[in-house]
């Protein structure tokens, strides 16, 4: 269910921004850290500890929204110097894994990923265009241009919860959190409010509650 959702919501937003819906794959990593990415070839994932800490399903729009921006943008190669001609070339291995369906295959090649993700930091520059261009998609389709904010407030709540903790792999890849959030809210602030259906909001209670339920197991 949950990741019939995301992959709903992912393509809604693929039609939004006109993009090939046939090019695109969306994925849920079972995985306690907040974190969403993009990799070369349409393949967007998006941690579930990150789902869990949302408010709406407006939240998990935005942070799709702003992938997929990413990808349509094509700041992935234009970033690609940073990351090395070597680890691009890995990507055309994982993929094919990725779409080979093995269980144990699947979870090494969402580690090699996740690991090439964090070799895959955008630049502030790149960071805000996405941004931007989310909320364009957003404003084209069924969900709120404000739910890009609801993904700062979440990554900001469970950084102030999680102190402790290890650095947030989203804060290492996505860059200038506060001041995008600034010009983020500025774009939206116009921006009339969309009502979302009741069958909407209690899906995404049911998606939240499966994954809360999974943790305490």
């Amino acid at each position: 269910e949950v990741v019939s959702m995301v992959n709903f919501v992912g393509r809604e937003l693929v039609k939004a921004a006109n993009g090939d819906l046939d090019y695109y794959h969306f994925f849920v990593i079972k995985e306690n850290s907040i974190n969403a990415f993009a990799v070369p070839g349409g393949y967007i994932f998006i941690n579930d500890e990150l789902i869990k800490n949302l408010n709406s399903v407006d939240g998990l729009a935005g942070v799709l929204a702003h992938e997929i921006a990413h990808i349509e943008r094509d700041h992935l190669f234009k970033d690609s110097k940073k990351t090395g001609l070597a680890d691009l070339a890995t990507l055309a291995g994982i993929l094919i894994a990725i779409n080979s369906g093995s269980g144990e295959m699947a979870t090494a090649v969402v580690a090699q990923a996740a690991n090439i993700s964090y070799k895959l930091k955008m630049s502030r520059e790149h960071e805000e265009d996405a941004d931007f261009f989310a909320v364009k998609y957003l404003k084209h389709s069924k969900y709120n241009p404000s739910g890009l904010s609801d993904l700062f407030g979440a990554i900001s709540n469970f950084a102030k919860h999680n102190s402790s903790g290890p650095a947030l792999p989203y804060l290492s890849t996505h860059p200038g959190l506060i001041e995008r959030n600034l010009i983020v809210e500025a774009l939206v602030k116009d921006i009339q409010h969309k009502k979302n259906n009741q069958y909407d909001n209690l899906k995404w209670d049911r998606i939240v509650t499966i994954l809360k339920a999974e943790t305490m197991e």
